[in-house]
């Protein structure tokens, strides 16, 4: 978790929302959006909701935005996709539930571990490509595919997250501070360069992911 954003989002902490998933601890935070560690009181259950940051976001077309595609994103169904569990929303906020993944990030798995084996990174390079594929027929694209967004699941494989609100987050790009004013780490110019909803932009995204896991770093080696 994480203590490096805007110490406003601690007015978030312990907020229940629909009476159901209250929020106990930040994961992280994008343009627009936050993404919190919740407790499900009706299936005691921990969950990931990822919701509008009610202190950047005061247009209601905004929120009318994240709404619409938070719709979408909830009937995506693919076994390298994270599972979206419910969408709600409050007076001030909308939310999209997801499944919550323990299990590490092929970021954090290669920091800890080192390059993986060829016909390992292909395999899992395969089931990624399978994910956004589906996703792309149905209309949803992911804008800021990166390797902190993919996690690797022994039983299950990659399992893919942050999926949409591409048109949500580029609508309030420019009512929003520089992300430095707000605290918020953008974990290099990697991301920035990845956070592309071209699809030329999937090519570029995978390469440097399969990158990451044949030779243990996001740089490209220089020929």
């Amino acid at each position: 978790m994480t203590d490096s954003f805007n110490s406003d989002t601690r007015i978030l902490l312990g907020r229940k929302l629909s009476g159901r998933y209250v929020l106990t601890s930040l994961i992280s935070s994008e343009s627009g959006t936050q993404t919190w560690l919740a407790r499900d009181l009706v299936l005691s259950r921990d969950v990931a909701v990822n919701l509008t940051d009610p202190f950047q976001i005061t247009n209601s077309d905004h929120v009318s935005l994240f709404r619409k595609e938070d719709k979408i994103i909830s009937r995506l169904n693919h076994p390298s996709i994270v599972t979206v569990l419910d969408t709600t929303g409050d007076d001030d906020l909308e939310a999209i539930v997801i499944e919550l993944v323990k299990e590490e990030t092929i970021f954090d798995y290669v920091e800890r571990t080192g390059p993986l084996s060829l016909s390992l990174a292909l395999q899992i390079t395969k089931q990624i490509a399978d994910a956004l594929s589906y996703a792309h027929e149905r209309g949803v694209l992911h804008g800021s595919l990166n390797p902190k967004h993919i996690f690797l699941c022994p039983n299950r494989g990659p399992q893919v997250t942050g999926f949409g609100f591409n048109k949500f987050r580029s609508l309030i790009s420019s009512d929003l501070l520089p992300d430095n004013e707000n605290g918020i780490d953008r974990h290099s110019s990697f991301n920035e360069d990845m956070a592309s909803s071209k699809i030329d932009g999937y090519f570029l995204s995978i390469g440097y992911i399969l990158n990451l896991m044949l030779v243990g770093s996001l740089k490209v080696p220089k020929r």
